[in-house]
Parts: structure tokens; C-alpha cells; sequence
């Protein structure tokens, strides 16, 4: 079944950051983005009934999140008429065929194995201390950005504080994390 949801914001910023988070959580289409006037805009998305409706509700949250003032409207028409298509253009979204998903799946499993098998799970200081230098970096590299964080918050004689390591990047950090390293050997 096909549905017609629209999300209608105040500032552009808002509605694309809803348009992101509604593509991401649920299998729907953009349809348009339209400037509504007074600096209102309005995002119209199509879909299965469900995923319509899911995918409103995340945008609706991530609106909220930021500036819940700016949020003006919203809504859902499952099953719209025929006659919408004069003013909105609604397409079908199609199923994919049951042998293309199974390989879809099979390709996943195998992408999900190859992460698993690369990535590390966690790592304490202590663990990273009894490594030599060339296999730290190798660590650093492998792990997550907010592991990376949270190792990084473990150190008691390093000269960042809890604040500013929220504000570094990855490879800042792994930097001051290497020159640590450095300086101690």
C-alpha cells in the first residue's frame, strides 16, 4: 500500500535534517521540497503505509531534538486518491524480487563478517601499554571513534581533559594519544 507523508518546518536546515533522517530509518522516497513561502518549508515522501508513517515519526523526533518551535505540521494520507497525482506526483515503489534480496542478504552476512573479523571490539590503556608502538597505531586505527574517546578518558597524565577530548577529531586524537606513547618510551 502506498502512502503520502509530509513534513512542513520552519528554515530549510530542519527540513533537510528530517528528509536525512527519514530516508535513512525507512525504505521511502523523497518526492519534492518545496518552499512554501515565510520561510516555511515542506517535504512530501511516499512509501509503504508503515515505513511512511516510521519514517515521519524519526523525522518528526530529529525536528524536535533541535528546535521543537520550528516544527509546524505534519501528516500522513495512506492510500491517497489518484487525483493527488495533478498536484503531487506519487510514484510506486517497488518490491525487489525475492532472489535479488536473498543475494542482498548474502552480501551483507558477508560484509558483516569481514567488519567483525577487523574490527576490535574494546581496549583498555592497559592492554594498549603492554603493545610496542608500531602495533598501537594499528589498534588506534582499528577502533571506532567513540572507543577511541572513551580509551582516550582513561589516561590520567594526559594533558586533555574529558571536554576537550569531545572536541577533537579522530586523527587529533590519535595523535595526542601516539605522542603520549612517544614521549613515554
Amino acid at each position: 500500500m502506498e502512502a503520502l507523508g509530509m513534513i512542513e518546518t520552519k528554515g530549510l536546515l530542519l527540513a533537510i535534517e528530517s528528509a536525512d533522517v527519514m530516508a535513512k530509518c525507512a525504505d521511502i522516497k523523497i518526492l519534492e521540497k518545496i518552499y512554501v513561502g515565510g520561510g516555511l518549508v515542506s517535504i512530501t515522501i511516499c512509501g509503504d503505509v508503515g515505513a511512511v508513517k516510521m519514517a515521519l515519526e524519526a523525522g518528526v523526533a530529529s525536528i524536535k531534538r533541535i528546535d521543537e518551535k520550528s516544527l509546524i505540521s505534519y501528516h500522513i494520507i495512506p492510500r491517497p486518491s489518484d487525483e493527488l497525482n495533478k498536484i503531487v506526483k506519487i510514484t510506486k515503489v517497488e518490491k525487489i524480487p525475492e532472489e535479488v534480496m536473498e543475494e542482498i542478504e548474502e552480501i551483507e552476512e558477508e560484509i558483516i563478517e569481514v567488519v567483525e573479523e577487523t574490527e576490535i571490539k574494546t581496549i583498555s590503556k592497559v592492554e594498549i601499554d603492554k603493545l610496542k608502538f608500531e602495533e598501537i597505531e594499528d589498534v588506534l586505527n582499528n577502533l571506532k571513534f567513540y572507543k577511541l574517546r572513551k580509551l582516550a578518558k582513561e589516561y590520567n597524565n594526559f594533558e586533555l581533559t574529558s571536554k576537550n577530548v569531545a572536541k577533537l577529531d579522530k586523527v587529533s586524537l590519535m595523535k595526542k594519544i601516539l605522542d603520549y606513547y612517544r614521549n613515554s618510551q
